[in-house]
């Protein structure tokens, strides 16, 4: 599969093929990888890009079996850097997985990397915050449809990464982000990045071990 076919497709189209074996489970993975390596140098979507993604369920009848997906910088994700896009955390390890990520990585999402936030999540924009700064994590995440404007925030690497098609779905919140504010991680990015936005509760991803 190649990158640019890969773009067309929603997750849903995506899953019901790697069901139906019209596509072998691993297309989806290796055309999303290879539109990363090309774009996130000019655009800065991704954060991290794991060196083995994050797999839970490798049986292709998942919903989102073989679904290729990044999680949100401050989102844990278990053995990974968890580093909230900030200087501080470069090293921090998570020892356990997300809630607002498990379901989706049973249903056989296939979890690549990061996307970009600023840092700690805490403005409405990824652009740098520290000048002096050299650390990539906070370089902006550009905006696929004007390298000169912003991506919005604090997702704006998620809605950079899903405009430019290196995944069809970006988780745009963390555990935290759910209990302690409501739409702007969400609304705004999705506006500069001309994408629909959801934003589920508590009541259906249980907030857990915070």
């Amino acid at each position: 599969m190649k990158f640019l076919e890969y773009t067309k497709l929603s997750a849903k189209q995506i899953a019901k093929m790697v069901r139906l074996k019209q596509i072998p489970i691993q297309a989806p993975r290796q055309a999303a990888l290879e539109g990363i390596k090309y774009l996130n140098p000019r655009f800065g979507a991704v954060l991290q890009q794991y060196k083995v993604p994050v797999v839970y369920n490798t049986s292709s009848q998942g919903k989102l079996a073989g679904v290729p997906m990044l999680a949100k910088a401050s989102a844990a994700v278990e053995g990974q850097i968890t580093s909230s896009s900030s200087h501080w955390l470069r090293s921090f390890i998570a020892n356990r997985t997300s809630n607002m990520l498990t379901p989706v990585l049973k249903e056989g999402a296939v979890l690549l990397g990061s996307t970009k936030t600023p840092e700690f999540s805490l403005m409405t924009t990824c652009s740098p915050q520290r000048k002096d700064d050299p650390n990539p994590s906070i370089t902006p995440a550009r905006n696929p449809f004007n390298e000169s404007k912003t991506a919005g925030g604090s997702s704006g690497g998620a809605a950079s990464a899903v405009s430019l098609g290196l995944v069809p779905i970006a988780p745009t919140k963390s555990e935290t982000e759910l209990i302690s504010s409501n739409a702007p991680p969400i609304i705004e990015p999705a506006a500069c990045a001309i994408h629909v936005s959801i934003c589920v509760g508590s009541i259906i991803v249980p907030v857990l071990h915070i």
